[in-house]
């Protein structure tokens, strides 16, 4: 086998990296200013010279293979822990046969900080099972159908091109300031909220941080536009995030973050509500999520969505017991914010 080198990315090397990365994301216009936001700009990163990204170089220097890991929070048992989350875990067709894979992906999940991944190509699981990583959760994905007919004639639209190509995801309306749910008020916000908003996390449940850093990191400084709702008007603080997404055809509102006691069903409840209620008003085919706990899951199928696509394994180096590692009952709480899922490289735009 060749000599494989590993190491974490020079930020030097960002527009290489880019370049590289399109073999990944070939519709993705800035790789560039991608990875520099999400990579880059996260709060949890200490410093901007030392990520804990992971590329792998060929005898020529070039970079062959890469391991994507973002800095996070999350917490568990009321402490606060450091760890990261991998995603984009790509090796060169002309050295997939090298071993490079197994030993960026050992290099990645061996680090200090506990490793979590979301969704697992058939490739990377085999290695992953090999390196004994333990799936702790799977994340399911729900669509709520807005209009049956309408979103039939939009999906048999982009399969057979009839009147040409579909727009983009883009919707031309203003979406609204506000939106209701029962007694509960959501208004769209500019600004992440500060007034009154205090992150809260159930103890037996692994949850990420949404702090205030967080939010402004992920939805208010993006080149993507979401839409950010937020409520103070219930025991704690409630919020939802939305944006467009053209998928398959379908003019779809995706519910990209939601924010509520993990067991308070009313609460994923009235924000569920206030999501479809855009989601009419905008005349959108439907709304798109994801949930991985139990509870929050009941809460989707209460609220009328159905369970599509394959569930995406969540794996990591988690261990409740680290005298046996053993995982008895843990449970944890993800959304399409968590990682790169709901990011637009697999948009139809």
């Amino acid at each position: 086998m060749p000599e494989v080198r590993i190491s974490t990315l020079d930020v030097n090397r960002i527009n290489e990296l880019a370049d590289f990365s399109r073999q990944i994301h070939p519709r993705l216009i800035d790789a560039r200013k991608r990875i520099s936001w999400f990579l880059l700009g996260t709060p949890f990163l200490e410093e901007i010279e030392n990520t804990p990204a992971l590329i792998t170089l060929d005898t020529d220097g070039r970079i062959a293979g890469q391991f994507m890991l973002n800095d996070q929070e999350w917490y568990y048992k009321n402490l606060k822990y450091r760890g990261v989350f991998g995603y984009d875990f790509f090796i060169a067709e002309d050295h997939r046969r090298s071993g490079m894979g197994a030993l960026l992906l050992f290099k990645a999940v061996r680090g200090e900080r506990v490793f979590f991944g979301v969704g697992l190509t058939p490739a990377a699981e085999k290695l992953y099972e090999a390196a004994k990583i333990k799936k702790i959760g799977v994340l399911k994905k729900f669509l709520w159908v807005n209009k049956p007919f309408s979103s039939a004639g939009h999906v048999l639209s982009y399969m057979f091109k009839w009147n040409g190509e579909i727009s983009g995801s883009n919707c031309d309306k203003v979406f609204p300031a506000k939106a209701f749910a029962c007694s509960l008020v959501f208004k769209l916000i500019q600004e992440p909220p500060v007034e009154k908003y205090n992150p809260y996390y159930d103890p037996d449940v692994i949850e990420f941080s949404r702090s205030t850093g967080f939010l402004r990191w992920r939805f208010f400084d993006s080149d993507i536009k979401y839409y950010f709702y937020y409520c103070s008007d219930y025991d704690v603080p409630l919020f939802f995030v939305v944006r467009p997404v053209l998928r398959k055809g379908l003019k779809l509102l995706s519910l990209v973050d939601y924010k509520s006691p993990v067991r308070d069903g009313k609460a994923l409840g009235s924000i569920l509500k206030a999501a479809k209620s855009i989601a009419r008003v905008m005349g959108f085919d439907g709304l798109v999520s994801a949930g991985s706990y139990e509870s929050i899951n009941k809460a989707f199928a209460k609220e009328g969505f159905l369970p599509v696509g394959k569930p995406a394994p969540i794996v990591s180096t988690f261990r409740d017991d680290p005298l046996t590692g053993d995982n008895p009952d843990v449970e944890v709480c993800i959304t399409m914010a968590d990682a790169d899922l709901d990011l637009n490289f697999g948009d139809d735009q």
